[in-house]
């Protein structure tokens, strides 16, 4: 499975208070801002978001501040072909992902392809044939 790289803000919350608190950021406020508040409030919607652990983090980094938070696309779109690849390992149709998960048949193909393959790079591929 792929792990998703993040940037920014959210890459360093993943590595201070791990993935899930990382990606809930992003799937919630990627592309915005976020206003940090300068003190720790019980029940700070942040905090009932992310969790406790994230928001003492966000806080003791950025109180006060407003952030920008990454929209981190990319890693979105690879933690979705991770779920996607598990799902259809685990029995579920191309046709039951792709109405779960809004695509078209062929993009949950193309989903499970790119899951598939960790070295997963179109850029690479683009090098690959102009070197040819």
């Amino acid at each position: 499975m792929i792990e998703p790289r993040l940037i920014g803000i959210p890459g360093d919350l993943a590595a201070a208070c791990g993935l899930a608190a990382a990606l809930e950021l992003v799937r919630w406020r990627g592309g915005r801002r976020l206003f940090i508040p300068s003190t720790l409030r019980d029940g700070h919607p942040i905090a009932l978001r992310l969790g406790t652990p994230a928001f003492v983090w966000l806080v003791g980094r950025y109180a006060g501040e407003t952030i920008a938070v990454s929209k981190c696309e990319r890693a979105l779109m690879l933690a979705r072909d991770a779920q996607i690849v598990d799902a259809h390992d685990a029995g579920r149709s191309i046709m039951e992902l792709a109405g779960e998960y809004g695509l078209s048949m062929r993009s949950v193909s193309n989903a499970i392809r790119r899951g598939r393959d960790s070295e997963y790079n179109p850029q690479a591929d683009l090098f690959d044939r102009l070197r040819a």
